[in-house]
């Protein structure tokens, strides 16, 4: 048999393997002609036999095998096909896995069909396949009513989407389903797995409670564990709950003390296992190994207490307080703040998240949540004890981050990586000689930081030459002309380096600007032409007379970002030939005429900067209404959104989007 090691990851993909069913007649009783049995109504029988091949070495899963890390069929495994046609009507059967490639079993027709099996799912309307693992009835996450009958019907029940370890989350939980029939079933997964490897006891002794919830959305799905063999020092318990692709869990809630634990806002991925080790910061062992990954959670012991963190190790805090405390990282690290939770560690005369044994490496610091963080007595809030004296390695602070950071009495520096160190970076900003105490770093909050008033514009100037004051950039075809900006052409506003527009305000007597995300109002004598969106450079055309004020309203660009504009779209691009900008590229069967995106069928984007999208979001003023696996459409009229989430190199989707202001490309 066929089998694919799959290997074990974190919060990584582990793609479930597509397999391909063809039918194929085992014998002249394959032929049915006019059968004329209905025998209790449950439809007209026609045997079948369905021949399982494998593309390449791909294989598919009924069995998990956690020793060998391989997917394989096993005794029981079943396949649920149902569909429609024009002749035999509704049809549905449920085939029994026989031996290494070969499935066997009845379809019930509604309807008199002559032909074989092979000719029905050919020439049917619809046709489902739906893998069955051994066993799926004892979980409840699956189940078929009015089995053997032309109308039986596949059901999921999230809420029952639970098991006790990794091997039966993956055999029972882990749906395949191919939704259409060409000399074959293709099958793909349809959910994701979350691998959990919980504390779930405290100090020696057993939980009060064995229950387990996770909640996804509206729904809570809950189960029951145990330690692994008793063991209540660390109390370690496995289990598996399944996700509906794009689904986002949002809380977990553990045994050891009731808590809610904030997993973040992640959308995840259908093909993928996620695994996630979760602890009580006070049931967790102070030392987390090397490369381990942990989120936890909690108030924590203090009194110079330390969670010292391993080389290569990532943790992510979810709700953490430590007073008197600290995390000391070892190198190589992650520290991630889970969305919408606050984290504050208070030093005991140390910094806070403490780099004395990092040596030259690095350590990370993202999320979208909240850290608090003091040092003790003459240390800084992040970094090295003794600055003067001492260093580490690189710190990187990520934009995504709401931070607030004070050294404690006798220390000037809020973070530093000490004297000859590396390189302290804070939103893409590099920090020389470390960033002073105290420091705030508002993650994405909005400044009105560039004001130009009339006195800014009061001579003459043209701006095919470009015209830059406060770091803001106005060029293209046009004049600022006494206060009055006159463009024949278009213009366009460019933002700081490392920052992006989300509102421009031109106040004047008189003001006419159009423009993708432009908007016009107020009254004769006291106009506005207002811009909003996300964008690092922002078009338009139009006229303003007497201005009085532009006023920029900025916020830190995302680092790592590729964004197309208006302006980069404003030409007529066959897809069929490809559109590059910024080493991003758009290609299939579509076109961008514009600032507007029409397809005619599956578009792709793809990218040669040797990464994988995490998030793409278009901008459109006019409709936003892409659809594909991933994606989300919603905004307001005028500023309509199509996001998608995940991780891949490629991102394909059909549907338009007009009147597009911006792309804005995340990468990992």
């Amino acid at each position: 048999m066929k089998t694919k090691t799959i290997f074990k990851t974190l919060a990584m993909a582990m793609m479930m393997p597509a397999m391909l069913l063809t039918t194929a007649c085992s014998s002249e009783d394959d032929a049915i002609v006019n059968n004329p049995e209905n025998n209790n109504q449950k439809g007209y029988a026609i045997p079948v036999t369905v021949n399982v091949t494998r593309e390449g070495d791909a294989t598919t899963r009924a069995t998990y095998n956690e020793s060998e890390k391989e997917l394989e069929f096993s005794s029981g495994d079943q396949l649920f096909v149902k569909g429609t046609d024009d002749t035999a009507g509704t049809f549905a059967g449920t085939l029994t896995w026989v031996s290494d490639d070969t499935f066997s079993g009845t379809i019930y027709t509604q309807n008199e069909f002559s032909g074989t099996a092979d000719a029905l799912l050919g020439s049917a309307t619809t046709a489902t396949a739906t893998l069955l693992p051994a066993g799926y009835g004892s979980i409840g996450y699956l189940s078929v009513s009015n089995s053997g009958a032309y109308n039986a019907t596949l059901a999921t029940n999230a809420s029952n989407a639970f098991a006790t370890s990794k091997a039966a989350g993956v055999a029972q939980l882990s749906i395949e389903q191919a939704f259409t029939y060409d000399d074959g079933f293709a099958l793909a997964p349809q959910n994701a797995i979350l691998n959990f490897t919980a504390v779930t006891g405290e100090g020696g002794s057993a939980p009060a409670s064995s229950s387990v919830s996770l909640q996804v959305g509206e729904t809570t799905i809950s189960g029951s564990v145990a330690p692994v063999e008793g063991d209540y020092s660390r109390a370690l318990a496995n289990f598996a709950i399944a996700v509906a692709d794009s689904e986002t869990p949002s809380s977990l809630t553990l045994p050891v003390d009731g808590t809610s634990v904030s997993l973040g806002t992640h959308a995840l991925t259908a093909g993928k296992i996620y695994n996630q080790k979760c602890a009580n910061i006070n049931a967790i062992s102070p030392l987390i190994q090397e490369n381990e990954k942990w989120l936890v959670y909690g108030t924590g012991a203090s009194s110079g207490w330390q969670l010292r963190i391993a080389e290569g190790a990532t943790v992510t805090l979810s709700n953490v307080n430590l007073s008197d405390a600290s995390i000391v990282y070892m190198g190589n690290n992650t520290i991630i703040l889970a969305d919408g939770t606050t984290n504050t560690v208070t030093g005991l005369g140390e910094p806070a998240i403490n780099g004395m044994m990092a040596g030259d490496k690095t350590l990370t610091i993202k999320g979208t949540g909240t850290l608090i963080a003091t040092g003790g007595y003459d240390a800084p809030a992040i970094g090295i004890q003794n600055p003067e004296f001492e260093s580490c390695g690189d710190i990187t602070i990520e934009n995504t981050v709401t931070l607030t950071a004070t050294a404690g009495a006798g220390q000037s520096k809020a973070i530093t990586t000490g004297d000859g160190g590396g390189t302290l970076t804070i939103g893409g900003v590099v920090y020389d000689g470390g960033a002073d105490s105290p420091f705030e770093y508002p993650a994405t909050a909005e400044t009105a930081d560039v004001t130009w008033d009339s006195s800014v514009m009061s001579g003459n100037a043209n701006l095919m030459n470009g015209f830059t004051y406060d770091d803001v950039t106005l060029s293209g075809m046009g004049n600022i002309m006494n206060g009055s900006l006159m463009p024949y052409g278009e213009c366009t506003f460019t933002a700081p380096s490392g920052k992006k527009f989300t509102k421009i305000v031109i106040s004047a007597m008189n003001a006419d600007i159009s423009g993708s995300g432009w908007t016009n109002g107020g009254e004769p004598g006291n106009r506005t032409s207002t811009w909003t969106g996300d964008a690092s450079t922002v078009s338009f055309t139009g006229s303003a007379q007497g201005i009085t004020s532009i006023v920029f309203t900025t916020a830190p660009a995302e680092t790592g970002d590729v964004t197309w504009n208006s302006s980069d779209m404003s030409g007529n691009n066959n897809l069929m030939d490809g559109f590059t900008n910024d080493g991003v590229t758009l290609s299939g069967m579509g076109n961008i005429r514009d600032g507007s995106l029409i397809t005619a069928g599956e578009c792709t984007f793809t990218n040669t900067l040797g990464k994988n999208f995490k998030k793409i979001v278009i901008t459109a003023t006019n409709i936003a209404n892409i659809r594909g696996t991933g994606w989300t459409n919603g905004g307001e009229p005028n500023n309509w959104t199509s996001t998608w989430t995940g991780d891949a190199s490629t991102v394909s989707f059909t549907d338009n989007a007009e009147g597009i202001t911006s792309i804005v490309f995340t990468f990992e």
